[in-house]
């Protein structure tokens, strides 16, 4: 017998988005009796809520927007079943069977389940070209563990989650990131699997692209500071200030500061790993996407060092 299943979406003005989640949606090869889907308006502007009502989803208002922390909680209050299954609201579900195979992994440890990311070939060149930075998409050939199962497309079973005490309403973003680390603390696991695809609606330019970074650099100095404590994090301020500093006093050293950053990024990826990743964004869209996966490879660096910066600032 299959368990029922609650599809939860958190959705910010999202109406020009979520036609297509929802016709994805209908096409799932799982009883119709046998899962919901609720979507928590998170304060809209526009008629979101009106929108996911005509796809027949059950539609909770939140009028106190706190970042998506809360509006997850909201959420799985008003989850009627065991099973939780998240899915972003600029996403699209590819594989008819997204719920059937995740199913069979929750057992034992493990509690969440993540899937697989589809390049977007219908996407403009710079949302093909965030699909090829380094954790902007995920993919595996085969089931295997996983460190965390991301929110933007996973089934986790609901009892773990509240067990935890919940997902942190203190984060505007990143807040499956933080609740991953604690259920891992308390010996759970988490499985990616590869037939559980969907696409993903990256930011369409590179300023929204820009300020979505800034924003996980923000809250990711958040997770840093209450798992690594403040004071270690703090010790980076100077660094980042003087960098600052010396790019601004001294233009010259503009290219040199760009050189390094772009050179921390191909460190830490690893030679093989960067240089396949630009042949692969080559081969995929051509010189447009890979000369834009270049050029986002600098910005965000960028964006996440500033927002790393503000969040440290801010805790």
């Amino acid at each position: 017998m299959r368990p029922k299943v609650s599809i939860l979406i958190i959705a910010r003005n999202e109406e020009h988005n979520i036609p297509k989640l929802f016709k994805s949606l209908k096409r799932l090869r799982y009883p119709r009796d046998s899962y919901e889907i609720v979507l928590i308006d998170d304060k809209s502007t526009d008629n979101t809520g009106k929108v996911a009502k005509s796809f027949g989803a059950r539609v909770v208002r939140n009028e106190n927007w706190a970042g998506r922390g809360r509006a997850r909680n909201i959420a799985l209050k008003n989850a009627k079943y065991d099973h939780v299954a998240w899915i972003d609201a600029d996403c699209e579900i590819v594989n008819e069977n997204w719920l059937n195979d995740m199913i069979p992994y929750l057992k034992g440890k493990v509690v969440g389940v993540a899937g697989t990311h589809v390049f977007p070939s219908h996407g403009n060149s710079v949302q093909k070209a965030i699909w090829f930075l380094p954790g902007m998409h995920m993919e595996t050939d085969k089931p295997k563990e996983f460190s965390r199962a991301p929110t933007t497309s996973s089934l986790f079973l609901k009892k773990p989650l509240i067990d935890v005490g919940m997902f942190n309403e203190k984060l505007v973003t990143g807040e499956d990131l933080e609740i991953c680390m604690r259920l891992r603390k308390n010996g759970y696991k988490f499985m990616l699997i590869p037939s559980a695809k969907i696409i993903i609606g990256y930011r369409k330019t590179a300023f929204r692209y820009m300020e979505q970074q800034i924003e996980y650099g923000s809250e990711g100095a958040k997770i840093l500071a209450k798992y690594h404590g403040r004071g270690k994090i703090l010790l980076s301020i100077p660094v980042l200030i003087l960098l600052f500093a010396a790019a601004y006093l001294f233009p010259l050293l503009i290219p040199v500061y760009l050189a390094s950053l772009f050179l921390l990024h191909f460190t830490l990826l690893g030679p093989e790993i960067a240089v396949r990743t630009w042949i692969r964004s080559l081969k995929a869209g051509g010189a447009n996407v890979c000369l834009a996966n270049f050029c986002l490879t600098f910005l965000r660096n960028i964006s996440i060092i500033c927002g790393f910066l503000r969040g440290i600032l801010r805790t």
